[in-house]
């Protein structure tokens, strides 16, 4: 193994055993903290450390350029997953752990990067910008940092398409929706004395589904068109033998 090589997987061992998921705050600094470190004795250096809402997020640039031409963007939350994806380990060649392709294999390459082309270039007009939330939104984190910081760039570098052998450069938006059933709510013994939410919002949601399938059905691309996911399920209701008046997704 390479010198290069053995720096990558030392840091990416070091970011799986970090639990940096959205209901672990502390792990979430400490994976920033740990990439961080990384990066902060680099020559003319400058970090720039944020929070939103208790996010914590930083862009490190070369201290003579205010702003990135170039600006590599990574996310060191995962998602939630049983206690042993979090300790890596190497098969057959290949590292084994949670986040290993997203991202923090791809935040160990980053690094990497970062340090040997400044090392080299110390002017080089390139950044690194690290968030938190991308698996929650990302308003907190790429979201906050362009629309309240005002960082800018004329080429980001995201490589988290989740494509081995291609480069996208255009890719779907998101928006988050709630769709709510009201009903009448009643004992469980007598449904016809109710109008039960729960059926109504599944009736609301096969319609939905169908509308989306359509264009699926319709679509000459994989995957390239808009799409449904139902996430979370809701409703007030906590008692086996009450009917819900109320329910969400």
């Amino acid at each position: 193994m390479s010198e290069i090589e053995a720096r990558l997987v030392d840091l990416l061992k070091d970011l799986i055993l970090v639990r940096s998921t959205d209901d672990n705050p502390e792990g979430l600094r400490h994976a920033v903290r740990l990439i961080r470190s990384h990066i902060e004795d680099i020559p003319g250096i400058r970090v720039e450390n944020h929070e939103s809402h208790g996010l914590p997020s930083f862009v490190a640039l070369p201290a003579s350029v205010e702003y990135a031409d170039v600006l590599l963007v990574a996310h060191t939350d995962v998602v939630e997953g049983p206690s042993e994806h979090f300790y890596p380990r190497v098969d057959a060649g290949r590292l084994f752990g949670r986040g290993a392709g997203d991202m923090k294999g791809q935040i160990a390459i980053l690094v990497t990067l970062m340090r040997d082309i400044l090392t080299q270039n110390p002017d080089a007009p390139l950044g690194l910008m690290i968030t938190t939330d991308e698996e929650s939104g990302g308003e907190n984190g790429v979201g906050y940092l362009l629309d309240k910081k005002g960082y800018r760039c004329n080429l980001a570098i995201i490589p988290d398409s989740g494509r081995l052998n291609e480069i996208v450069v255009v890719e779907k938006g998101l928006i988050n929706g709630r769709i709510v059933s009201r009903g009448r709510s009643g004992h469980s013994s007598r449904p016809w004395n109710a109008d039960n939410a729960v059926h109504r919002l599944m009736e609301n949601l096969m319609g939905v589904r169908t509308h989306f399938q359509k264009l699926a059905d319709e679509s000459t691309e994989e995957h390239w068109y808009p799409t449904l996911s139902a996430n979370i399920l809701h409703t007030e209701n906590h008692t086996h033998n009450l009917i819900p008046d109320m329910a969400s997704f």
